[in-house]
């Protein structure tokens, strides 16, 4: 047995000893230097990889943020402010649709753009992002009650009354147009009270109330106590006629006390609503 080579015959026992040191010759090659392996590599800082998403109709970053440029576009759109009421926004719609009616392109934008603005606006209300524009609501806002006016043609010879003036006046007329119930025979009576104080409160309307017992009246003139007589007369006959029509609905009242509250009631609106002074 023999090993050919380039450099002639080698025999066996001399190929053995080749073998081995190319073998010992490999392996220095291919493995490292032991003090290599214990040499210490300091790490580099790697900088952190930043991962970001962009989202459109958002802002990126802390903080408030106003709308996006795509929303502001919507905004100017409808000629608008980024901080208009739903009000606003609707009625800016319909007076460009009414402007721009029969071109069917800018309608649909507009109708696109007014209706991404309320869902913006809804979620940033279902976020709670979205600030009041108004200091308060209208829900927490008081009710207005409706003011009774009268008609003009009634002007100058009616006047509404206080609400003290209001209450003194049916206390005085329903007591007087009780006196019956207690006994029929008071019906004239309760008639002549009635029509006394409805002439004294008709004529003295307007003045200042009277302390203690003291009853200003004011001084005749003949205008006002021909109106006063009048208004006053005109109010008893009213309450008679009353009383007769009625006098077959209200068959368990008595006659006597139908005619005293009939007439006490037409007196008390006399004396309440109208006035015969010019001041």
């Amino acid at each position: 047995l023999s090993l050919r080579g380039g450099i002639g015959f080698v025999p066996v026992r001399d190929q053995m000893a080749l073998t081995s040191l190319f073998y010992i010759a490999t392996h220095a090659l291919t493995t490292p230097n032991a003090a290599l392996q214990h040499r210490v590599v300091p790490l580099r800082r790697v900088p952190k990889a930043v991962m970001s998403l962009s989202l459109r109709g958002f802002r990126s970053g802390g903080g408030e943020q106003g709308p996006s440029e795509e929303m502001q576009l919507r905004y100017r759109m409808l000629g608008v402010t980024e901080d208009a009421t739903y009000e606003e926004i609707t009625t800016a719609y319909e007076s460009l649709s009414q402007k721009y009616a029969g071109q069917t392109k800018r309608l649909i934008k507009l109708s696109v753009a007014k209706d991404k603005i309320l869902e913006e606006r809804l979620r940033q209300r279902i976020s709670g992002s979205l600030k009041p524009i108004v200091a308060e609501s209208p829900f927490d806002r008081p009710l207005r009650r409706r003011q009774i006016t009268l008609p003009p043609w009634l002007d100058g010879i009616a006047e509404l009354p206080t609400r003290a003036e209001l209450m003194e006046n049916v206390l005085i007329f329903a007591g007087i147009g009780l006196l019956p119930a207690i006994s029929r025979t008071w019906a004239s009576s309760s008639i002549s009270l009635g029509l006394a104080a409805s002439l004294y409160k008709l004529y003295n309307r307007g003045l200042p109330p009277s302390e203690g017992m003291n009853m200003e009246m004011r001084p005749p003139k003949a205008r006002p106590v021909a109106m006063t007589f009048g208004i006053c007369l005109l109010s008893a006959a009213f309450g008679v006629a009353m009383s007769l029509l009625l006098s077959g609905t209200f068959r368990f009242i008595s006659p006597e006390l139908l005619i005293g509250l009939c007439t006490s009631v037409t007196f008390c609106v006399a004396c309440t609503l109208f006035k015969v002074q010019d001041e």
